[in-house]
């Protein structure tokens, strides 16, 4: 049988992401939007949760 259960890592990275959303990307959401452009402190802090894609140009952030 299928159990669509989330496991004890998922429910981890979930609460890691949750987190990071609330504190990090929602204050600065509207602010970034408008500049059409993301903090390098906000970029670092999704590469090291792994959020920002390899095929996003360099020159907005992405590995390239």
């Amino acid at each position: 049988m299928i159990s669509f259960q989330a496991t004890e890592e998922q429910g981890v990275v979930r609460d890691v992401l949750h987190e990071f959303a609330e504190q990090v990307l929602r204050p600065r959401a509207r602010e970034a939007d408008e500049a059409s452009s993301l903090p390098d402190a906000f970029l670092a802090q999704a590469w090291e949760l792994g959020l920002v894609s390899t095929q996003l140009p360099e020159s907005v952030g992405g590995g390239g």
